[in-house]
């Protein structure tokens, strides 16, 4: 059957229905399908800062909206929340190191895509990215030298596509210099973040005296300044990156919770 042009990142429906003897039988069996992105990219790489956060504003109220699709990439890994919940959280099951293993990103870049009608809420959203190294923590192929230890081998880049019920559209994507499409500002930060090591095998090292919890809600207003918050800058490296790809593998998933046997001080000093 010919079911016309499929068009980028929108939900389809799909019903079978059995026909005998030129009698349609009744309804049997139905499914649903996401289209990944269809033509060129858009978003741009940011990099420099290891903590993001994009301020933007819905352009109608959220009983209008009739789908909202964010697609995400990153160099290393990255977290990505909608009003201080995760992306992933309302999928079928909660993902962490996103967006998967890309071995090499001169070759292709893994992109998740998430359905966050759910998260976003009437006027002011925040979308929040928290970026890791981990393949890139160890691994010279790509971030060799300087870049292996610092921010700069840790990149993201996003697009949002919102949907209005009357047909209209409102995009929102990453772009450097504290600015972005019509409202949306860019910010970033090191001194913020309180994870203060990653490492695909290591885990990760966290300072707790460090950040505030709802730095990627509404409630939060960012300071700018140079132990703050500061202008989103482009990733220096954007050009050797490979088209991205749609992670088509499950994704990263807890599947069990350990609880801990004892919880032993050990008297760590906080940090300067």
């Amino acid at each position: 059957a010919d079911i016309g042009t499929l068009r980028s990142a929108r939900q389809y429906a799909v019903e079978v229905v059995v026909w005998t003897t030129g009698n349609a039988a009744p309804f049997n069996a139905s499914a649903a399908f996401r289209t990944a992105v269809l033509g060129e990219w858009q978003g741009e790489w940011l990099g420099e800062f290891t903590q993001l956060r994009g301020d933007f504003a819905l352009n109608q109220p959220t009983n209008a909206v009739a789908s909202a699709f964010a697609h995400a990439s990153g160099v290393g890994c990255f977290a990505l929340t909608v009003n201080g919940r995760p992306a992933s959280s309302a999928e079928a099951n909660a993902s962490y190191m996103d967006p998967g293993w890309s071995n090499v990103p001169t070759v292709r870049m893994l992109y998740r895509q998430y359905d966050v009608s759910s998260l976003l809420q009437d006027g002011g959203n925040v979308l929040g990215a928290r970026l890791g190294q981990c393949k890139y923590g160890y691994q010279g192929s790509f971030c060799a030298g300087a870049h292996g230890s610092t921010a700069t081998c840790r990149a993201f880049s996003m697009n949002l596509v919102i949907r209005y019920a009357d047909g209209s559209e409102q995009t929102v994507l990453t772009q450097s210099g504290g600015g972005g499409d019509g409202a949306t500002r860019w910010l970033g930060t090191n001194e913020l973040n309180p994870i203060r090591y990653t490492h695909l095998y290591h885990g990760e090292t966290v300072d707790g005296t460090i950040g505030d919890r709802a730095w990627d809600t509404p409630e939060v207003t960012p300071t700018v300044g140079p132990a703050a918050w500061q202008p989103a800058q482009p990733y220096p490296l954007a050009s050797q990156l490979g088209p991205p790809s749609l992670l088509t593998a499950p994704p990263i998933a807890a599947t069990d919770a350990l609880s801990a046997v004892s919880v032993t001080p050990i008297g760590i000093a906080p940090s300067p």
